[in-house]
């Protein structure tokens, strides 16, 4: 009988543990659609995270003027590309001078995240510990545009320091003579920390902690490069598009393929690929306009492989730009995990 009991209980306990390896098993995964809502004016920018599949913030892409890094190595400062901003450095120190806006001169930062192609550029010098002391020249700042496309006036600024992971900078209206200073402190396990110019400087919450968010939905400044057709003959052209920027600080990768079946795609295809660490190697041209109807056309056989913080792999078309009701500024998109 004891030995009967004895079995019963061994087979039980082979049943129960074969049950919970089956309950580990992964499942696979099914495409997902997903809407951005934009909007018409584009005001908001969303920060979206691929593992959960979920918005995880929201923010208006309005709300500050500079950022700063936050990395602890990093030092760069960046203007807000979203409201299309620009800056110069007057390659002078007297602050209480009163400055012009010279568009002549005009920089911006690269949309393609290169940190040697700022327009603060290399505004001090660093030192062995990561601290940086300011070259103390005066740059003009163009804060760009609000959502009714009102300009929002120009800042003169100085970054005077970073120390022990603190930001100094001070800035004022381009005829006044005494500055307001602020300090940016950095915060652990964020890309960057923000600044407003508003009410005599505000620290603004805007992106999720680095490791919350893969991709951002947003408008931003792209740069033409050489002569582009319909625009007046130019080596440059600074233009707002709507498009996708990744988080390419924190390890964020792009594959692109111009023609690919999006339900057909495994991961053994994503193999070979090419990945692009570029934080706009997704970009802005899954769709065209078109100048006949005037309407935003979606490429969906443009597909993107993308690796995400985590380090799993993705794909990703665009289905639609514009919601039920016929309204721009609502991109779609498709997403699966590749397993």
């Amino acid at each position: 009988m004891r030995i009967y009991l004895a079995c019963l209980v061994i087979i039980a306990l082979s049943i129960s543990s074969c049950l919970k390896e089956e309950e580990t098993v992964d499942k696979p995964t099914v495409s997902q659609t997903v809407q951005i809502p934009l909007g018409p004016n584009y005001e908001n920018q969303y920060y979206f995270d691929l593992e959960s599949n979920e918005t995880v913030k929201s923010e208006s892409r309005f709300s500050w003027d500079l950022a700063f890094e936050s990395t602890p190595e990093g030092y760069r400062v960046f203007i807000n590309g979203f409201k299309f901003m620009f800056a110069y450095n007057t390659g002078k120190t007297r602050f209480d001078s009163t400055y012009t806006y010279n568009a002549l001169l005009r920089r911006w930062d690269e949309p393609d995240g290169d940190l040697a192609k700022t327009a603060f550029g290399e505004w001090g010098t660093p030192s062995t510990g990561g601290d940086v002391v300011g070259n103390g020249f005066v740059y003009v700042v163009d804060r760009g545009f609000n959502a009714n496309l009102d300009t929002l006036g120009r800042r003169k600024v100085i970054i005077n320091s970073l120390f022990d992971g603190t930001y100094s900078v001070s800035f004022g209206s381009l005829g006044s003579t005494t500055p307001t200073t602020v300090n940016i402190p950095k915060v652990d396990g964020y890309n960057k920390v923000f600044l407003s110019f508003d009410n005599g400087g505000e620290i603004i919450n805007v992106e999720p902690a680095s490791s919350a968010w893969d991709i951002n939905i947003t408008r931003y400044t792209h740069v033409f490069y050489g002569p582009v057709p319909g625009f007046p003959p130019t080596d440059t052209l600074p233009y707002q598009v709507v498009g996708v920027l990744t988080n390419y600080t924190n390890g964020v990768e792009v594959a692109k393929l111009d023609s690919a079946d999006y339900n057909a795609f495994t991961l053994a295809d994503a193999a070979n690929l090419i990945f692009s660490s570029n934080q706009d190697a997704l970009g802005f041209d899954w769709k065209n306009f078109t100048l006949t109807d005037e309407n935003y056309v979606v490429e969906p056989q443009k597909l993107y492989i993308i690796k995400s913080v985590e380090g799993n792999y993705y794909k990703l078309h665009f289905v639609e730009f514009y919601n039920n009701a016929g309204a721009k500024g609502y991109p779609t998109f498709e997403v699966q995990e590749l397993r």
